[in-house]
């Protein structure tokens, strides 16, 4: 079994440019997994989503880990 991951997450406003400072952190220190972020601009360094609409109740900023195992 191979397991493969990438970290993912939703983010507008300056949470985005938050997200962006993450993955420039997280290459720096080695991480080459992909990133996908859905938001409202585009994020360098990330495979880019449009995020649309979305209600934020209860949200707080984050990277998450997704594994896949094939």
């Amino acid at each position: 079994m191979k397991v493969r991951y990438c970290y993912w997450s939703v983010v507008d406003g300056d949470y985005a440019w938050m997200m962006e400072a993450v993955i420039r952190s997280a290459r720096a220190a080695g991480v080459h997994h992909d990133f996908h972020v859905w938001s409202d601009r585009t994020i360098e360094g990330a495979i880019n989503h449009s995020a649309g609409k979305f209600d934020k109740w209860g949200c707080l900023f984050r990277a998450c880990l997704q594994t896949h195992y094939y």
